[in-house]
């Protein structure tokens, strides 16, 4: 949101061929660079010393900034994978890795894994985590595993689960994914329990009730999937604590 007047006059300069709307456009990268640099410093003298040192606004504000920009970005690349695009430079993957460890981005691009569009879906995944870096394999990974087994290739699936542990071995969506899939659990089962909107209505309300959430936050995971509760496709679960 901050950075769209820069776009804006940087296209319209571009359109008229205007050498002032260039210098603005320029400038006004200059202030978003000099923002974001002070707003890094900011925080990480605030994880460091545990307190507020600089005026830099409610650090949930800012997440909920950050992480509306990361719901577009992701958002606008499963549309277009759906419409029969693909991703255009590399930068376009590496922003949605980022996005991803937002667990709130991720489940948000869960919700959208509408069977209807496996197809294209799956391409978008393979896409993302061949070209994602180490640290941020995980989320596409387990993504491509949800989908993959969606679409009846557990083969993929379980591939893509060894990805996502391979980069985070306590990734939770990975490994209650695998639980659910090595119980047997039939690809109907890959059902959507949520909706992108009921998805940011339960962040909005944990983050309401407990204060701001952390990229690392995995605590709505269990919720997310207990509609795929192992247990109840596993024979051999039965009698046991």
């Amino acid at each position: 949101m901050a950075a769209g007047p820069r776009f804006l006059v940087a296209g319209v300069a571009e359109l008229t061929g205007s050498q002032a709307l260039s210098q603005a456009g320029a400038g006004l990268g200059f202030l978003l660079a000099a923002v974001s640099l002070y707003t890094a410093f900011a925080l990480l003298l605030e994880d460091s010393r545990g307190r507020e040192v600089l005026p830099i606004g409610r650090l949930g504000a800012a997440r909920q900034m950050i992480a509306a920009e990361s719901l577009a970005a992701v958002g606008a690349m499963i549309a277009r994978y759906r419409g029969g695009g693909r991703f255009s430079t590399d930068y376009e993957i590496a922003r949605i890795t980022v996005a991803l460890r937002d667990l709130r981005v991720r489940d948000d691009a869960w919700a959208r894994m509408d069977p209807a569009h496996s197809e294209q879906h799956l391409r978008l995944w393979l896409d993302v985590i061949r070209r994602a870096q180490p640290g941020h394999v995980a989320a596409p990974a387990a993504l491509l595993a949800f989908v993959a087994w969606q679409s009846g290739d557990g083969a993929l699936a379980n591939v893509a689960l060894d990805r996502a542990l391979a980069d985070d071995p306590v990734y939770s969506m990975a490994l209650l994914l695998r639980q659910v899939i090595t119980a047997g659990a039939p690809p109907s089962l890959a059902r959507l329990p949520m909706t992108p909107e009921e998805v940011a209505a339960s962040y909005d309300e944990a983050e309401a009730g407990a204060g701001d959430y952390g990229d690392d936050d995995d605590s709505h995971d269990d919720d997310y999937v207990h509609e795929l509760d192992a247990t109840d496709h596993d024979p051999d679960s039965a009698g046991e604590d």
